[in-house]
């Protein structure tokens, strides 16, 4: 089994090295976690003319004006209906199946799926070791009316291994989010069967304490996301009102909670079902006149409201670092879709129309563009995952090659990000320096001149 202690060095930043002729890739921390890093591209000087680095499967043609995806089918290997409910950041996704009544979870990775070993699971999250948090059924226990209710309990799968989180005292828990450090956070009950937040690292769970420097009187904390420099998202109910939290780790152990906003729409209606690393969320709520339910983006408090594609009903499940938002939309039925920079997209419009896939809904989105969810083809129910057209404004990718003036380069990204792009320089890979850049038809041209020896280059993109 690889290494559960949560000790390990959160690793977000990808390199490209060129040594010798040969592409190797290293991994390091990035010091601003207000910014997230897009490739970076790492070379000598004789080489920088033919560097051209891909996050994803291909390298870059012209920039076009719409997201364009092609359709990979990932199942199902049996007769059950199958869909693909999370992607990391390197690809690996996170599926179910359903049969007989059971639900089956599996693991995507480089072409193969692995049955996950589990008791009628609901998955959570995948992290880029290929471990997985997920719950499953625990057992049945009768309540008031004599009724006999099911009951959940976390687990952490990791190459074929399994180990069971166990609870707080209690009967029940959940797991909802693990990073790459493969600390996990979720929910679970006390002794008094109570549900309590909880962390587990170093193989034990314990309650995930909290203060608020408002002094509010916060109930019902729920986390839903865990990132790598261990900062938590999730939900707290607060006087009545369902709003976005985020714990943040002290040196005392106890985390600090910030409020990000209540959730928009009518009453407690209102759910978030993803965060990114900048406390970004998604979801949906009900909204009047007229009565519906429509997906939403929640930043800094804030509620943009997405709209839908053609009835009154949208539903938004996952989003990425730079605020994309995929969910599902009525239309003369439910259908995938993608939201991106004020703009919501049919995917089933983004797709070969001669597929013959029906996409119906998208879970999951990363920052390379890739999306995974739910379709129909040849009448059967499939897991999908949508991979960017090179060329097309889907993923990001990155090319570097020399201008026509001396000390400038140009380098493209996939999607022309404007403002919310920047450029450093480094010959250390310590020492960044921000460069001036230009925008063009070729992408952003930039200039080396403030580093003696510009060796290294990288992008920045904030949300």
């Amino acid at each position: 089994m690889p290494d559960l202690s949560g000790r390990g060095l959160s690793q977000s930043l990808i390199f490209g090295k060129f040594r010798e002729g040969a592409f190797a890739m290293i991994t390091a921390e990035p010091k601003d976690q207000s910014s997230i890093f897009v490739p970076i591209a790492q070379a000598r000087k004789s080489l920088l003319p033919a560097l051209v680095l891909a996050l994803c499967l291909a390298g870059v043609g012209r920039l076009s004006a719409g997201p364009q995806f092609t359709v990979i089918d990932l199942g199902p290997s049996d007769p059950s209906p199958s869909e693909a409910i999370f992607i990391s950041a390197d690809g690996q996704i996170l599926g179910d199946s359903y049969q007989g009544g059971t639900n089956y979870l599996w693991l995507w990775q480089n072409g193969v799926r692995a049955v996950i070993n589990s008791k009628d699971g609901v998955g959570a999250e995948v992290n880029r070791a290929g471990n997985v948090v997920a719950s499953e059924l625990g057992g049945y226990y009768m309540d008031g009316y004599g009724d006999f209710v099911p009951y959940d309990r976390a687990y952490l799968w990791s190459q074929g291994n399994v180990t069971r989180l166990g609870t707080l005292g209690g009967r029940a828990s959940t797991a909802k989010s693990i990073n790459n450090s493969n600390i996990i956070v979720g929910v679970a009950d006390d002794a008094l069967q109570i549900r309590q937040p909880f962390i587990w690292q170093n193989g034990v769970m314990s309650a995930l304490a909290f203060r608020s420097s408002s002094n509010s009187s916060w109930d019902s904390v729920s986390p839903m996301r865990i990132i790598d420099d261990g900062r938590i998202f999730g939900v707290g109910t607060l006087t009545g009102a369902v709003h976005a939290i985020q714990l943040a780790p002290s040196k005392d152990g106890i985390y600090d909670l910030s409020d990000l906003g209540a959730l928009p729409g009518i009453g407690l209606s209102g759910s978030l079902n993803a965060f990114n690393q900048f406390g970004l969320a998604c979801g949906e709520g009900e909204f009047s006149p007229p009565l519906r339910v429509e997906a939403f983006l929640l930043k800094g408090g804030t509620a943009t409201l997405l709209g839908n594609l053609g009835s009154d009903g949208s539903y938004g499940s996952g989003l990425n670092d730079f605020g994309d938002i995929v969910g599902e939309s009525n239309s003369r039925s439910y259908r995938a879709f993608l939201w991106r920079d004020g703009v919501m997209y049919d995917l089933n419009s983004c797709i070969d129309t001669n597929s013959g896939w029906v996409l119906v809904n998208a879970n999951s989105i990363n920052n390379a563009g890739q999306i995974v969810g739910h379709g129909m083809v040849g009448g059967s129910h499939h897991a999908f995952l949508l991979q960017p057209v090179s060329g097309a404004d889907g993923g990001f990718w990155l090319s570097l090659r020399p201008a026509s003036a001396a000390g400038q380069w140009v380098l493209t990204l996939t999607r022309q990000l404007g403002t919310h792009v920047g450029f450093e320089l480094s010959a250390d890979l310590v020492q960044w320096t921000p460069i001036s850049y230009q925008t063009n038809n070729d992408g952003y041209l930039v200039d080396t001149g403030p580093v003696a020896d510009p060796r290294f280059f990288r992008a920045l993109v904030k949300p």
